[in-house]
This record gives C-alpha cells, sequence and structure tokens, in this order.
C-alpha cells in the first residue's frame, strides 16, 4: 500500500521514452465558463499555441489539463492564451516525467528538433457553456505543437498535450486569452525558505528547511475551495441585490403604482430600477458577450445579453423616443399609434431568473467535488517531529524525507512512512474503505491522514507532499474528474455550433412574425424568448458532472477510476479474468491443517515446526512461525536454542532444540535422513496435496510426527464477489500459473467454473485475446508485475491496490484495497454513471427540441423562457448528483453524518423538483391558452374557451371567456337566458393578462368614432343591430339588448388597442326556449333601390362578384328625383357597412369612400347612370356563396339602415 499510485513505471518503450521526456502537462483553474461553448472555446485556444500537444478543459470542475512541449511553450503563454479567449487562468501544478533509465535508440537527426511532448492543466475562468468549451478547444487545437486539448466545463480546467519544441504554456494560456477568457496554470512553484521551528514546550533555534518539503498542495487545495466559496458569496449578494430591485419592478408591473398616475413617470422610475439589474447584475453577461464577439465568437452570454438587451433598449427607445405621452392622461402613444408597452420588467426578471439559475448551478457544482474535498480534508495540518531528541510541533509543509513522526493516538498520521518504533492499530478507512483497524508494529508501513488508534508510533517520514498515498489518490481523482467520456463528442459537436444557430433561428422567428403582419412588439417577444430559452449549459455539464460525482463516489469507496473513457467501457464488461495469487486469494501461504502421525499432540507438533523455521526465510516457514504465534506459543523459551541448524535447499530445515532433533520439509528429506514413510502417511498427503496444499513432514527424533498443510487460502471475500459478478451477467474467469489440479480447487471455492491452468507470465495476454475474439468485452484483475501485458490488454484493467506499481500504471481502474467485491462494485458505478450520462443528455436535448420550438411561436413568454433556461442546467447537475447515494452492496451502514447529508441533498432535490413542477405547470398553462386562443376560432373570430353559470338568484348569469394573446375578454350576460322583448344586460371586462390590469377606454383605438363594433345577429340574419358600448375605468363595457324573437343570436366584436392588437371575438346567446319563431321577414334583402323618406337610395353592382378577386360596389342617392353630388353635406358622417357570410360565422366591417362615378375603376355596373357621386366600397371575398350586407349611413338625425344579401360566385 505504501507504494499505491507511484506512477512510475519501469518497463517503457524506448522511442516513447525520447518524446515523453521532454512532455509537461500543467493543470489550471478556469474562471469565467458557463457553458460547453466556453469549454471548447478554451481548447481550440490553447490547441493553436505552439507547442501544444492536448488540451482538455472540464466545465464541471472548472479546470483546465494541458499537455505542452516545454521549449516550445511556457505556462504563462498558455494562460494568457486562456486570458485571451475572454477567461481567467491560474496555474495548479506541472507535471514533468521522470528520467527513464531504459536504453534509447539512435536517432539521427538533431536533438533540438525532437518532439518534446508534455501536458499542462490550465484553470479556465468565463466559460459559461458548451459553447465555451468547443471554442476554447478549437484554438488550442489551432496552436501549432498542439497535440490534444480537452476543457471541462464542470471543474473549470482544460488539459493540453502538446509538444514542448514548438509551444510552451504561457503560448496556451494567450491562445485562451485570445478566445476571450482567462487562463492560469495549476503548477504552483515553491522556493526553498528559512523557516523558524517552534518546540512545543521550549523555544529552540532555527532549522533551515530543506528543498525537498512537503509541497504546497494542501495551500493549493485551500486556495481553489477558497476561491470557489468567494465565488459562491459574492454571486449570493449579487442575487440578493437582483432580488431586491426586480420584485419592486414586478410588483409595480403587475400591481400599479396609485401613487403615480402618469405614465410616463411610471415608466421612467421602471427605467431607473431596471438599469440597475441590466447594468449591474447583467454585465457579467454583457461584459463575456463583447468578449467573444470581438473574437467573433458567440456564447451562452451571448445569449442571455442579446435577450435582456433587446427588451431593454426597446423599452428604452418607447419611453424617450419613440412615446409622446401627450394626451391628458399620461398614456404613451406607440410609434403605430397604440400604447407603448415597455418591457422593463421582463429584462429585470430574465437577468435575474437566469442570474438565480447560475447561483443554483454553483452551488450543485460546489457539491459535485465532495469526494475531492473530502479527501483534501484528510490531511493533517500540523506534525509531531522529533529532531536532536526534541520534540517540535510544525506546520505541514516542514515537514522534510528523513523525519522522525510522533503519532500519539487518535491523531492523524502526518506523512507516508516506516514504523520505526511503537504498536497500534491504524484506522485506514478513510483511504481504503476497510472498516476494520490495520495493526502496525516495527517495520510496517504506514499512510499519511489514516488515524492512530491506541498506541504511541514513531514514524520515519519516507514520502511528503505530493508523493504521498493521499496526494496521488487525489491527484487521481482529479484526472479522472476532469477527462472526458466518448459519449460526450455528439454534445461537443453540437455546442460548437448551438449559440449561432440559435441566434439565427430568433432572428428568422422575429422575421416570420414581423412577415404574417404582426407589429414590432408581438415579433420582438418569441425572438427574445428564444434566445433566452436556449441551454447551452446542460449540454456542457451533462457529461463532466456525472462523471465528477461517479469518479468521486468511486474514490469515497476505495475504487480509483482514471476517467470517462474507462466508465463508459466497464459497463459493457462482460467477462472478468481473476488471477489467482494475490486476487482471489490472500497472496501469502497459510497453515491450513496439521495431521497427527504419531505420539505428540497438534499445538506440540506445530511448535517444533516454528522452533525450527523461526531461522529460515522461507514463504512456507514463515507461514508456520505466523501461525504459531497466532496460537501464543513463546518460541524463545530459555533452553530451546537452535542447536546445529541447516537448510536444505528446496527440501527443508533441520535443527536441535532441548536435545531433539527436528526435521521439517519435504519427502526427500526425510528420505536422505533414512526415515521411511508408510503407505498410511503417503495417502494423508496425497488427500491434501489434491486439494492444492503443500505438505510438509515433521519429524522429531528420527520418527515423523505430524504433516503440517500450508496453502494460499482463497478470500473470504471472493466467493461474494463472483456470485455477484454471475447476477449481473457477468463470466467470472480464472486465470493461473498453477497446475490444473490447485486451480480446480481455488475455483471451486470461488464459485468460477471457466478456468485457464498453467499459464505462463508471457501468454496472459494472450488468453484475454482469446475472450476477447468471442465477442466479450473483457476486464482483467491482477495485482502482480506479470499481469501487467494482460491488464493493457483487456478494454478495462483493475489493479488491486495491494499489488505492484506496474499493474496500476497500466489499469484503467485501480482497487485500493485487495477486496475484490469491489470490482463488482466498480461496474456497477459504471452502469450507473453512464445511465445519469445519458439521462443528463436526453434532458439536455429534449429541453432545447420543445422548448425552442414553443419560444419560436410564442407559445412561452420571456420571462418563463428565462426561468426553464435557470432550472435546466441546475436540473442536469442534481441529477447527477444524484450519484452521490450510489453504494456498495457490501458497504457499512450510514453514519449519522452521512445520513444528515443525505437528508440536506433529499431537501435540495425535492424543492428543485417542485419548481420544476412549477414551471411545467405555468409553461402548460400558456400553451393551453394560447393553443385555445387560436382552436377556439371560427373564421379568424375567437369563441368562449371556458363558459359557466352564475350563482343563480337575482345576479344569475352566463358567462364567457376569451383569451388573445395578453388580452382576456369576460362577457356575462344578465339574466342568464333573456327572454324576447325583455331588456338583458351585456358587460364585458377586458385585462391584461401579463400585467393584471384592466383595459380602459383611453386603451383602447376607437373605430369610426366607435369605441368598439359590436353587431348582434340572429340566426337566419333576418335580425341586425349594431351596438356601441359604454366604458368605465374599470375595464368594463356595458349596453342593453332587446331581442326581437327567441332563438339563437352571435355577438360580433371588434375591438382596436392602441399597442396595435386588433381583437375580434364571436359569442353566441341563447334567447327564450332557443327555437326559431317566424318573423322579421327579409323581403328588402332583394330590392337594390330603397326609400329613406324624401331620400332614395340605389346599389350599383358589377355584372359579376367572384371569390378571391378586388370588387367594387356603390350607393348613390336621389333627393326628391334630383341626385346629390354633395353627399357630406348630406349624409354625415359616413358608418361602415358590414358582410355576413351566410353561415353566420364571421364578419367584416367596411368603410365607404364618396367618389365620383366616372372615377371608379369597375364597369357594367347596374342600376345608374355612371354620372354624379357615389358612396363605393372596395371589396374582396375569400370564398364564393351569399353574403348578407348591411350599410348604415346617417341621414335626417338617425342612423339609416340599407340591407341587402348578394351572391358571389
Amino acid at each position: 500500500m505504501s507504494e499505491l499510485l507511484n506512477r512510475q513505471s519501469d518497463v517503457s518503450n524506448s522511442d516513447e521514452n525520447n518524446t515523453d521526456n521532454t512532455k509537461s502537462t500543467v493543470t489550471m483553474t478556469l474562471e469565467g465558463m458557463t457553458c460547453a461553448s466556453c469549454v471548447i472555446r478554451i481548447e481550440k485556444k490553447l490547441k493553436k499555441v505552439p507547442g501544444v500537444l492536448e488540451a482538455t478543459v472540464n466545465l464541471a470542475t472548472e479546470k483546465g489539463t494541458v499537455s505542452f512541449d516545454a521549449q516550445q511553450v511556457g505556462i504563462s503563454e498558455l494562460v494568457k492564451a486562456v486570458e485571451n479567449a475572454g477567461y481567467k487562468a491560474t496555474p495548479l501544478e506541472e507535471e514533468k516525467p521522470a528520467p527513464t533509465t531504459t536504453a534509447v535508440k539512435t536517432i539521427e537527426k538533431p536533438l533540438d528538433t525532437l518532439a518534446q511532448h508534455t501536458s499542462v492543466e490550465l484553470e479556465i475562468e468565463g466559460m459559461t457553456c458548451a459553447s465555451c468549451v468547443a471554442r476554447i478547444e478549437k484554438k488550442l487545437k489551432k496552436v501549432e505543437g498542439v497535440e490534444s486539448a480537452a476543457v471541462n466545463l464542470a471543474t473549470e480546467r482544460g488539459t493540453v498535450l502538446f509538444d514542448t519544441n514548438k509551444v510552451n504554456v504561457p503560448q496556451l494560456i494567450n491562445a485562451i486569452e485570445a478566445a476571450g477568457y482567462r487562463a492560469r496554470s495549476s503548477e504552483q512553484e515553491v522556493a526553498p525558505a528559512q523557516v523558524a521551528v517552534q518546540p512545543t514546550s521550549t523555544a529552540a533555534p532555527t532549522v533551515k528547511k530543506p528543498a525537498t518539503t512537503a509541497g504546497e498542495a494542501p495551500v493549493e487545495q485551500d486556495k481553489d475551495t477558497q476561491r470557489r466559496q468567494k465565488e459562491l458569496l459574492r454571486r449570493r449578494n449579487q442575487l440578493i441585490y437582483a432580488f431586491a430591485v426586480t420584485i419592486p419592478i414586478f410588483v409595480i408591473n403587475m400591481f400599479g403604482m396609485t401613487w403615480i398616475s402618469n405614465a410616463f413617470l411610471r415608466d421612467l422610475f421602471l427605467f431607473i430600477l431596471t438599469t440597475l439589474v441590466w447594468g449591474d447584475i447583467g454585465w457579467e453577461f454583457h461584459k463575456v458577450a463583447l468578449k467573444t464577439a470581438r473574437h467573433f465568437s458567440a456564447n451562452m452570454d451571448t445569449l442571455i445579453s442579446l435577450g435582456s438587451s433587446a427588451a431593454y433598449f426597446y423599452s428604452v427607445w418607447l419611453l424617450f423616443f419613440g412615446n409622446k405621452y401627450a394626451n391628458d392622461g399620461g398614456m404613451s402613444i406607440g410609434p403605430n399609434g397604440g400604447e407603448a408597452v415597455t418591457y422593463f420588467e421582463t429584462t429585470a426578471l430574465i437577468i435575474t431568473l437566469i442570474y438565480l439559475g447560475k447561483y443554483l448551478e454553483l452551488v450543485a457544482r460546489s457539491r459535485t467535488s465532495d469526494a475531492i474535498h473530502k479527501l483534501m480534508g484528510l490531511q493533517p495540518r500540523t506534525a509531531r517531529v522529533i529532531r536532536n531528541g526534541q520534540e517540535y510541533e510544525l506546520p505541514l509543509s516542514e515537514v522534510v524525507v528523513g523525519d522522525l513522526l510522533l503519532v500519539r493516538p487518535g491523531e492523524k498520521i502526518p506523512a507516508d512512512g516506516i514504523v520505526e518504533k511503537g504498536n497500534s492499530s491504524v484506522d485506514e478507512s478513510m483511504l481504503t474503505g476497510e472498516s476494520i483497524p490495520v495493526e502496525k508494529e516495527p517495520g510496517d508501513t504506514a499512510i499519511g491522514a489514516t488515524v492512530n488508534q491506541n498506541g504511541l508510533l514513531w514514524v520515519r517520514a519516507n514520502k511528503i507532499g505530493r508523493n504521498t498515498v493521499l496526494s496521488q489518490i487525489i491527484r487521481l481523482v482529479e484526472q479522472a474528474q476532469g477527462s472526458k467520456a466518448p459519449v460526450q463528442r455528439l454534445a461537443d459537436t453540437i455546442s460548437g455550433i448551438f449559440v449561432p444557430v440559435i441566434i439565427v433561428i430568433a432572428l428568422l422567428s422575429f422575421a416570420g412574425w414581423m412577415l404574417t403582419g404582426h407589429n414590432f412588439q408581438a415579433a420582438l417577444l418569441p425572438a427574445v424568448a428564444v434566445l433566452v430559452v436556449a441551454c447551452p449549459c446542460a449540454l456542457g455539464l451533462a457529461t463532466p458532472t456525472a462523471i465528477m460525482v461517479g469518479t468521486g463516489a468511486g474514490a469515497d469507496q476505495g475504487i480509483l477510476i482514471k476517467g470517462g473513457e474507462s466508465l463508459e467501457r466497464a459497463r459493457n464488461i462482460k467477462a472478468v479474468i481473476f488471477d489467482k495469487t494475490g486476487t482471489l486469494t490472500r497472496g501469502k501461504p497459510e497453515v491450513t491443517g496439521i495431521v497427527k502421525l504419531g505420539t505428540l499432540d497438534e499445538n506440540a507438533i506445530l511448535k517444533f515446526a516454528a522452533q525450527v523455521e523461526k531461522g529460515s526465510e522461507h514463504p512456507l516457514g514463515e507461514a508456520i512461525v505466523r501461525e504459531a504465534k497466532a496460537r501464543g506459543f513463546e518460541l524463545n523459551t530459555p533452553g530451546a536454542e537452535l542447536q546445529n541448524f541447516q537448510s536444505f535447499t528446496g527440501a527443508g530445515v533441520s535443527a536441535n532444540i532441548s536435545g531433539r532433533s527436528i526435521l521439517v520439509g519435504t519427502r526427500r528429506l526425510l528420505a536422505q535422513h533414512e526415515i521411511a514413510l508408510v503407505s498410511s502417511i503417503e495417502e494423508k498427503m496425497s488427500h491434501l496435496e489434491s486439494e492444492g496444499r503443500t505438505v510438509m513432514l515433521v519429524a522429531v527424533d528420527g520418527k515423523p510426527e505430524g504433516l503440517v498443510a500450508v496453502a494460499d487460502t482463497i478470500k473470504s471475500t471472493s466467493a461474494e464477489a463472483i456470485a455477484e459478478l454471475k447476477k449481473m451477467g457477468i463470466e467470472p474467469v480464472m486465470m493461473t500459473g498453477d497446475n490444473q489440479r490447485t486451480a480446480e480447487t481455488i475455483a471451486k471455492q470461488a464459485g468460477i467454473e471457466r478456468i485457464f491452468a498453467e499459464v505462463r507470465p508471457a501468454d496472459k495476454a494472450l488468453m484475454v485475446q482469446k475472450l476477447q475474439a468471442e465477442g466479450k468485452t473483457v476486464a482483467m484483475v491482477g495485482d502482480g508485475i506479470n499481469d501487467a501485458p494482460a491488464l493493457a490488454q483487456a478494454d478495462i484493467g483493475i489493479a488491486i491496490g495491494t499489488g505492484t506499481d506496474i499493474a496500476m500504471e497500466v489499469a484503467d481502474i485501480t482497487l485500493i484495497q485487495g477486496d475484490v467485491r469491489a470490482v463488482a462494485t466498480g461496474i456497477a458505478l459504471s452502469k450507473a454513471t453512464m445511465r445519469k450520462i445519458k439521462q443528463n443528455l436526453f434532458w439536455a436535448f429534449f429541453y432545447n427540441l420543445l422548448l425552442i420550438p414553443l419560444a419560436i411561436f410564442g407559445i412561452i413568454n420571456p420571462i418563463l423562457a428565462a426561468g426553464a433556461m435557470a432550472i435546466s442546467s441546475v436540473t442536469v447537475v442534481t441529477n447527477s448528483l444524484l450519484l452521490g447515494r450510489f453504494r456498495s452492496k457490501f458497504a457499512l451502514p450510514l453514519n449519522d453524518k452521512e445520513k444528515k447529508t443525505r437528508r440536506m441533498m433529499l431537501a435540495w432535490q425535492a424543492g428543485l423538483v417542485a419548481a420544476m413542477l412549477g414551471l411545467v405547470a405555468l409553461i402548460s398553462w400558456q400553451a393551453y391558452t394560447t393553443y385555445f386562443q387560436s382552436a377556439n376560432t371560427v373564421s379568424g373570430y375567437a369563441v368562449p374557451r371556458s363558459a359557466g353559470m352564475g350563482m343563480g338568484g337575482d345576479n344569475a348569469h352566463f358567462s364567457a371567456n376569451f383569451q388573445l394573446g395578453d388580452t382576456f375578454i369576460q362577457v356575462d350576460t344578465f339574466p342568464e337566458k333573456p327572454q324576447p322583448l325583455q331588456p338583458a344586460l351585456i358587460i364585458m371586462r377586458l385585462t391584461n393578462v401579463k400585467t393584471g390590469r384592466a383595459i380602459t377606454a383611453d386603451q383602447i383605438e376607437p373605430v369610426n368614432t366607435k369605441l368598439m363594433n359590436l353587431i348582434l345577429l340572429d340566426k337566419d340574419l333576418s335580425f341586425y343591430q349594431h351596438l356601441s358600448p359604454e366604458g368605465t375605468n374599470q375595464g368594463l363595457y356595458t349596453f342593453t339588448v332587446n331581442f326581437p324573437l327567441s332563438g339563437q343570436y352571435a355577438l360580433f366584436d371588434e375591438i382596436q388597442l392602441k399597442n396595435g392588437q386588433q381583437i375580434f371575438i364571436r359569442h353566441d346567446i341563447t334567447v327564450g326556449d332557443g327555437q326559431e319563431k317566424a318573423g322579421n321577414a327579409n323581403a328588402q334583402d332583394q330590392q337594390f333601390i330603397q326609400q329613406f323618406g324624401d331620400l332614395k337610395g340605389t346599389l350599383m353592382l358589377p355584372d359579376m362578384l367572384k371569390a378571391g378577386e378586388d370588387s367594387q360596389i356603390a350607393f348613390t342617392f336621389d333627393k326628391s328625383g334630383m341626385p346629390l353630388n354633395n353627399l357630406e353635406s348630406y349624409l354625415g358622417e359616413i358608418s361602415t357597412m358590414v358582410i355576413v357570410p351566410q353561415d353566420g360565422k364571421s364578419f367584416q366591417l367596411v368603410n365607404g369612400q364618396i367618389s365620383k362615378l366616372e372615377n371608379m375603376s369597375n364597369t357594367g355596373m347596374q342600376g345608374h347612370s355612371m354620372t354624379g357621386a357615389a358612396l363605393v366600397y372596395n371589396l374582396k371575398f375569400d370564398k364564393p356563396g351569399n353574403y348578407k350586407f348591411w350599410m348604415e349611413f346617417q341621414y335626417g338625425g338617425k342612423m339609416q339602415l340599407f340591407s341587402f344579401v348578394l351572391d358571389v360566385a
């Protein structure tokens, strides 16, 4: 365990060494990323830097890793590249390959031309979405010398592999900065320093600190945590400020300002408040949007900035330039002559809601790093060091290799080392997951950060700082969390073009609404909603957050996974090959049985054998000694000293003890001493050997007294692990170099059916290939150097952490403890992680595919769009956090602290689910009302979408409701069943849905001097009445109707609002029993000449009226037989002509114009000579059929009605 995760491989290809020795890798924290576009952008910037071989940025961890050629580019240049991309990068660490000791092939070209590859991890700031990731990666990959670049939005880091002959880290940073982001290398160099060392009790002289110190890793880790906490605090304060300003804006907009009656002053006040939100809180989005625009790019901030700014500047223009506010009430007159509706509240709510989402996302993302923070928190801050015989308490950073550390009960071991003195048990569960404390005695390995239990220990430090087991585990987990899974490629590809496509869609949406006859306001809102609702963040966070939590959950349970690719492959495993020795078995022999052959009992046989073997270094002898000590035998009793000890190579040992001759060994050893074995002894030995045991004979004074059977026993957990794999549908296979009989014995105990026995180390990889040839995804589990080729050949290599460094170097997964049950746990974790990734990707794609079309068609407004966008990325991160609940089937029960943490997480998730359900309800409601706005329209006229009866009694009434856009109309009829020839009161209520305020008469644009045009018709069109209601300042409009007969009546209403909205509704009213009665003859409908006192009106028609063609009809008037030429003076104000098709489902209102007959375009007019003045109407009919006409005009101080029916071909 002491050598765990030492990644210096002793077996390397010489050609690879030439390259690797010149390659560096740096990790940088990245600030400012918001989506996958930022990740791509930073990676592209880094890869453009000459010398960068590879760059990987992780949005979830906000870190980047860069591999580069240190001879071509420096870390500062990599940081500059990130900053040029618009983000902030801070170097954390640089990894340089250790020099190789293997032979190097002769290379003919000069050394200075050799590619020297290294990688660097960069911290990148400024990323906001998947588009940023794509942009950074693209920028980095364009840099000459960059081999690869991977940016992680979740970690805000990027990893770049590059050729140091061509590019250096500063150039990589420059590339990222050129893309509009900030970047810095993760490397932190620590110079030697003079350190004053204070003893625990008394002063001590100053001690010069050697260069090989514990390093600054804990400080770096603290700085990273502090940076995140500082950012969370800043965002929280900004969010409080945003809500403090936005809530008054919302309240004023919804409920008005009773203390300010003037609309201009109201909007001016809203403008001041909104500017605080747009200019201060929104500046975070605008700033990044401007940076990316300078580099001809775009990301999530661009969408937010464009959407909020469009609503803001349009409202500002209306307020100061597009409005006159000239009428008495201070009502604003818009550019189209209607009421100017500003959208200040939309701007403020967009920015505030999205900022809320980003804050919640940051909170959730900080939880994805819990595993790393937990590991970092294990490191003690100080150490008790014995120097010159005196005890000092020093900061951990001042401990050096060779220091003697004193560890008291309950304290953490400060550094890795060897126990020199003392005996105690140590709790290693925080690293290995093993719940049982491990006994320590002089010579044993001690792991830093583990807890001493009950005794004093003196530990000689041999690994400190970045070389300790804990630091290497942290580094491995960070690298895994910063990696990318192949499944993310699709998301990265889409993220690279996502934002530009959304901008184009928004422009097309705006153009579409404008081209279909809608005004500027009606076209603006859907375009803003498209910009705001689109969320590349969810795409960018879907994979890295799941990998972060998944690998963190694995590390928490002693399973170290190299990265996303390993996770993705592990879920497809169909067969697992186990090396026997040290994997399924304990890896060291143990006494499994003692057989009595003579007069001595088992204890005496074991004690004699152990007394002789204590002088031996053979593993079998050590097993006998361990068993004797375990049984409490004292092997060094006075008078029992060994005499004449002899060791016989491959046969055994002999000695004299207390005057007795002892032999312990094989048949051959006893034969050499002329000790015969009877057949019964041979049978017993053969039986034990058939079970895979090694049998040793114990002879005393020339007589066989017993048999001691020793074997490498199977681990207690192996059978359980195999059973679990079988439940998962995975075939377990055992591979060993032992003979078939021994292999079958162990396999039977473990529950394995398929065995590869007597396999030479060189052939282990061939066995893996054999299974792969069967079409299976194969995992290999091993712990030795001879397992390394097979681990490399397997689709997934799984190394036992108690094994060798080379095995762990080539493995994809490392099990910190030797419990093979973790194999099944690791595979189950990989499956769970991939399920989460798929769920996240589905949500990210489904969210955008569903809501963007809804925004295009105006079904969701910008405020709901902002809420949806805010919650989308939080949903993805929270779903990933559910992986933190993953626990092995074999794990211990949760403790109280863990239960509390889970309860808090459940509360967070319940709140998110409630918010999502609320958002879904709002969107569904708006979609529902918008749908019925069009679904309940007959020939372009809205009909009731809901209706109901009143409470009865004197106030009993019939109610019908309509909604068109932001206008809600309620029509109440009193009484609920009107009767013929009895007055019925009809009340209309108009309300603005968005503001909740009544629409008053000063917000309605009169048409032909009438506030509203209400036309009342009966079913057969024999009854006609043109009504004009009276309005109140409460948004109520009333009129009284006397229905002449029972039957079905239709009320048509045309309303023109000053904001440009035109409203048409149709309301059906049942009078009496609803049955039609005879009456109201339509005798005049075919008369084209009608008399009005001394005034005669004549209808002039063309030869034929055709549907779809422009037509004209005219009216001429004679008084006392003389044609009237001055119609204005005789007729007064001309009213409109109402046209209704025979089905009575719609109507038109057409205005007439006074013209001379000789100027008319139509020929073939019937009914009059073509001279004199006429009232002319321009008509166009949608479809053929009979149409009823009512032409209204004023004459003799009252309204006159000229009605007729025409046939349209």
